[in-house]
């Protein structure tokens, strides 16, 4: 995600021109979207780290893309902003209600604009970020603190058997081979073998105690962490 990637959502040809522009000209990356669609669409290929609402918009409410963002683990942190044309006090108190972090009148000065977004990411860059815990049964991993955590008693692990761990809960059930698990766990190091990947995966069972015995050895082929 480019620091400062912004999508702007604005079905107004002449109006998007102009905030290209004007971000571009500040250090902004803009990705034009004329439809709540279209920029729906482009979240699958790329994520913002902003996202400039212009309302009115086609075939979608402001409200409705706001909760859609906040809705969704991937997209609830984004900075958003609403640029609105009607600018009535009610609009802006269900946009904000809604999840924007600033509601904005329609056209909007430029130094406003920026000085918002500025101030939006210096506010963001300063929270921590949530803890992203995934969970199967008793045992939970947060992702980004690298903690495990069985039946709410932290296990310490090394890194290897953190990476470990994540494979097998993020695949849970299916067959992960020794040759898949060198390349995502050791980035292929030829220097790891068949016996080495086993020692760890044996060292991941025994801390994870009751839960290990999950993790099943497929012979000949690799391991595979059985759905409860």
């Amino acid at each position: 995600m480019s620091p400062r990637a912004l999508a702007l959502i604005e079905s107004d040809d002449r109006a998007a021109k102009a905030l290209e522009r004007v971000l571009s000209g500040r250090g902004y990356e803009v990705w034009h979207y004329e439809t709540p669609g279209r920029f729906f669409d482009g979240l699958l290929k790329r994520v913002p780290q902003i996202v400039l609402v212009g309302l009115p918009l086609p075939g979608m409410e402001g409200t409705d893309v706001l909760r859609v963002l906040r809705g969704n683990a991937e997209t609830k942190r984004l900075c958003v902003v609403v640029l609105d044309g009607q600018g009535r006090p009610a609009r802006a108190a269900d946009g904000l209600d809604a999840g924007a972090d600033e509601y904005l009148p329609k056209p909007v000065d430029a130094d406003l604009l920026v000085a918002r977004l500025t101030s939006l990411l210096f506010r963001v860059a300063d929270e921590p970020a949530a803890p992203q815990w995934v969970k199967a049964g008793e045992l939970a991993i947060d992702l980004d603190g690298h903690a495990c955590k069985v039946k709410d008693k932290e296990v310490k692990l090394t890194p290897i058997e953190f990476e470990l761990i994540r494979q097998f809960l993020q695949l849970e059930n299916r067959v992960l081979t020794r040759g898949s698990l060198l390349q995502t766990v050791w980035h292929g190091d030829p220097s790891v073998s068949p016996r080495t990947i086993d020692k760890h995966v044996e060292s991941l069972r025994k801390k994870l105690g009751p839960f290990g015995k999950r993790i099943e050895t497929v012979f000949g082929v690799g391991y595979r962490l059985r759905a409860a």
